[in-house]
């Protein structure tokens, strides 16, 4: 643990698409404990130490956790900055609202994006401006995609209380028609779900899962 951490930025309650800027900043600027890469969403900033830990005590362990500490306050410093004192840093498995259908919710807007493309996820979901702007996270996305001859498909049982909104109609295709492997398995004769929205959390691109 304390080696490899994904940080997530938001403003407003939606995801900050701006990792490179927030890593190019910190590039520019004198860092002692870590170095700081881009990570599969544009969102995500990943942080690492700069040196090997020297565990050659218990009291040395401290080390990892100032480490861990001083990162998150590098890549929080950095955001503040650039983006305002609005601007958070998190580490979460998954964003809350990611995947909203609600307008794109969980995507905050930034000039020059278009939230709703996606020629690479080809996912009506997760669009391509949440994909890093290294040249390998759009290759991963297409390779995937590519191998399995559709998008992913992934279902997990929704909890359900009172509260709960049930969704039954949301778009397992895309906008050009491309089927998703959900599909792709109920016409094989595998799949025998009729609605793989209906009472289940539904996930069809890599982002859903990637480097977190």
């Amino acid at each position: 643990g304390g080696v490899e951490i994904e940080f997530i930025l938001i403003k407003d309650d939606k995801l900050l698409l701006e990792a490179h800027n927030v890593i190019d900043f910190l590039a520019q600027t004198e860092r002692t404990v870590g170095t700081y890469h881009p990570e599969y969403g544009s969102y995500m900033v990943e942080g690492v130490p700069r040196h090997p830990y020297v565990l050659h005590s218990l009291d040395a362990c401290m080390d990892v956790i100032f480490n861990m500490r001083r990162r998150r306050m590098d890549i929080s410093d950095a955001v503040k900055t650039l983006y305002g004192a609005d601007a958070e840093v998190v580490s979460l498995t998954s964003f809350p609202t990611m995947g909203s259908l609600q307008g794109r919710e969980f995507i905050g807007r930034t000039s020059g994006q278009t939230p709703c493309y996606s020629k690479t996820s080809k996912s009506p979901l997760f669009p391509d401006v949440a994909i890093g702007h290294h040249p390998r996270y759009d290759a991963l996305t297409n390779n995937i995609r590519n191998r399995k001859g559709c998008r992913v498909a992934v279902t997990i049982p929704l909890f359900e209380d009172k509260n709960t909104d049930m969704f039954e109609n949301a778009p397992v295709s895309n906008s050009a028609g491309e089927l998703s492997a959900w599909h792709v398995q109920r016409n094989m004769g595998l799949e025998y779900n009729p609605n793989p929205v209906k009472r289940s959390i539904y996930m069809d691109a890599t982002g859903f899962g990637a480097g977190l």
